[in-house]
């Protein structure tokens, strides 16, 4: 959506997740044009295939996914060669997002005991080794990390992502920045309805209207 110049679905400042735009509209109804089996296999998202499996077994070309798969790919893909390469799109835009949270809880006499052991991983060389053995991007500026990988397709990727991240279009963290944002109220959305409401309409049971509508709901009916 936000590669093709829509904003998404946006949280407002009433707390609610926003009817989209009209460039997010037209983002979904191209989107759906693209699973014709042709340029995407409709079984993806009409009948839960697994998209990493598929391309991992060379079944599909291409897979839009991103940094959290370079280690995985850098040992598991042996039958062919891969690499990372930039979205297509009109808007140089993605999806910045994170694979996990640090938390500490304040816990009376185990409070600050809980604080130091977050301090401790984020001291710079400490959160370096972190980085590195896990294949993360860092989220600390100024690092200079030296993965572990020996293969040339899984150093680049980190490359890529990395440079891809800095000419990234500020929107791009925003789904992130209004999910944290409910996590610390509380009010966080366990279940996401974007891809089942997506997968009706890409299997002509719905329109793009109502597809919008009901992911709309979807989210605002679980923030309480």
């Amino acid at each position: 959506m936000y590669n093709n110049g829509g904003k998404g679905f946006q949280l407002g400042d009433d707390g609610k997740y926003q009817a989209p735009d009209a460039a997010t509209i037209a983002a979904l109804t191209k989107f759906k044009a693209m699973n014709d089996n042709k340029v995407m296999p409709k079984s993806v998202w009409t009948s839960g295939a697994d998209p990493n499996a598929l391309f991992k077994s060379g079944q599909v070309v291409a897979y839009f996914s991103g940094v959290w798969q370079v280690p995985d790919f850098a040992e598991g893909i042996t039958g062919f060669e891969w690499a990372s390469a930039p979205t297509p799109g009109p808007v140089h835009a993605t999806d910045i997002n994170l694979g996990g949270k640090v938390v500490a809880f304040n816990n009376k006499d185990t409070a600050a005991a809980a604080k130091k052991w977050v301090d401790f991983l984020f001291q710079r060389d400490n959160y370096t080794k972190l980085a590195q053995a896990n294949g993360y991007l860092p989220i600390e500026t100024g690092l200079t990390l030296t993965y572990p990988f020996k293969s040339k397709a899984a150093l680049d990727g980190f490359a890529l992502y990395t440079k891809e991240i800095e000419l990234a279009d500020p929107i791009s963290a925003s789904g992130q920045a209004a999910g944290t944002k409910l996590l610390l109220e509380g009010k966080a959305a366990a279940d996401d309805p974007t891809k089942p409401e997506l997968a009706k309409f890409i299997n002509g049971e719905q329109d793009v209207q109502k597809t919008v509508d009901n992911i709309v709901n979807g989210l605002n009916s679980q923030l309480g």
